[in-house]
């Protein structure tokens, strides 16, 4: 049987950009900017990992540390292209938003010509 992580990931390109599931269709003709991110090169963060970061992010926040963040997709488009942006990195940045004062940056891969960006919260956003 399938992993369901697996299942899920193939739902979530079903309903946000069906076209990657058709052999010898192009992943991204006709795709809205906003719905580009859901091909199978990019994938998202689980509920299970974006509850962990919230926490982490919390227990950082009472400690009074600052944070870094690392991913390997990156969350803010203007630090990238829109083809490349995590499945759900606008959850992401939700909870890197409520921690504002604890988050410095985040540093992301998987764009591989880069690029830097302050988002509208201040956040700054390498792509290396």
């Amino acid at each position: 049987p399938e992993d369901r992580f697996v299942q899920e990931a193939v739902e979530v390109l079903r309903k946000n950009n069906p076209q990657v599931l058709e052999a010898g269709r192009s992943w991204l003709d006709g795709v809205p900017e906003h719905l580009q991110r859901f091909t199978p090169l990019n994938g998202g963060a689980s509920q299970e990992q974006v509850r962990w970061l919230d926490a982490a992010l919390a227990a950082a926040s009472g400690a009074g540390r600052k944070a870094l963040v690392f991913t390997h997709a990156p969350l803010c488009c203007a630090a990238s292209r829109p083809s490349a942006l995590l499945w759900n990195a606008d959850e992401i940045l939700a909870v890197l938003h409520r921690h504002g004062d604890t988050v410095v940056a985040v540093f992301a891969g998987h764009d591989h010509d880069g690029g830097y960006a302050v988002d509208g919260a201040g956040l700054q956003h390498v792509t290396l």
